[in-house]
């Protein structure tokens, strides 16, 4: 008994791990559809602090305006629902997609504040991904990617899980810049 308990943790983590990976997958392969099927600029935000750093997503877009007229910040719409991945999941602050802190400024137009349950989102990771599906390029990222791991974040500190064998489970989804398609890789 005392032999099987660490297995079963493990395996139930492993789980999590790789539920909370295809939640993210879906959400950045509907982001690309959206951007493909609404000829908008579709973005993924993962939050960076908050009470769910690390843990939380959600989808805006941005469409161009009927009059032709130009687009202001308060044009960014939010499409999806923040989704929380479960604890003791998060989104490796290694991962290489886009980091920004307060405004967007490589957006144009910016972002607007970025507001999670009534607080401030004042850092966050994103993907951009234009009206054909691929990404835009922000930054001198070759191959953008966010990783998810077992682990805790508290702000920037975070914490991964090791197994037994002194290795981290991830799940790493990798983005094709110019087609925005994803690759997944496990482990």
């Amino acid at each position: 008994m005392v032999l099987t308990v660490p297995a079963f943790q493990n395996f139930g983590r492993a789980n999590e791990l790789t539920a909370a990976g295809n939640q993210i997958a879906g959400l950045a392969s509907q982001a690309r559809q959206n951007s493909i099927t609404r000829g908008a600029l579709t973005l993924l935000l993962i939050a960076e602090d908050g009470d769910v750093s690390h843990r939380s997503a959600t989808l805006y877009e941005l469409r161009p305006r009927e009059d032709g007229s130009s687009l202001q910040p308060k044009d960014w719409k939010q499409i999806s629902r923040w989704m929380i991945l479960p604890t003791g999941i998060v989104v490796d602050t290694a991962s290489s997609a886009t980091t920004m802190a307060n405004q967007a400024t490589a957006l144009v137009p910016p972002l607007p504040p970025i507001n999670y349950q009534n607080t401030t989102v004042g850092r966050y990771r994103m993907l951009v991904f234009k009206s054909d599906g691929s990404l835009l390029p922000i930054g001198n990222i070759a191959v953008p990617q966010l990783r998810l791991v077992e682990g805790t974040s508290e702000g920037a500190t975070q914490i991964r899980y090791t197994r037994d064998n002194g290795t981290t489970s991830f799940y790493n989804i990798l983005f094709l810049p110019a087609s925005g398609r994803l690759k997944i890789e496990r482990s």
